[in-house]
């Protein structure tokens, strides 16, 4: 599940092998334009994002969750349900190599 305002992951999703479900949360492609040019604050994509989520997990029962590290609208109820949630966290590969050294 991806905001609607995010339409272009569909063709990624589906090249994944997975299923796209857009979100109605008031994201349109025209808002985000418009927004502060880093984008919505995580806890903006919160709070629009955590009822639609839920009610789509609840629908859905889905094997597991993936979601971007932006938005912690499936934590909870990922946790709740007992459901894997895979995070998308897009970092340099030289970063990534770094952390694994910590």
């Amino acid at each position: 599940a991806v905001s609607e305002g995010l339409g272009k992951v569909d063709e990624l999703c589906k090249t994944a092998g997975m299923r796209y479900v857009g979100l109605s949360d008031g994201l349109t492609p025209e808002y985000l334009k418009t927004q502060d040019p880093l984008g919505p604050v995580f806890e903006e994509f919160l709070q629009v994002d955590q009822p639609p989520v839920d009610a789509l997990v609840e629908k859905e029962n889905p094997d597991v969750i993936v979601s971007d590290y932006a938005s912690g609208a499936p934590f909870e109820i990922s946790k709740e349900k007992n459901i894997p949630l895979v995070l998308n966290y897009p970092l340099p590969g030289t970063l990534a190599k770094r952390m694994r050294q910590l």
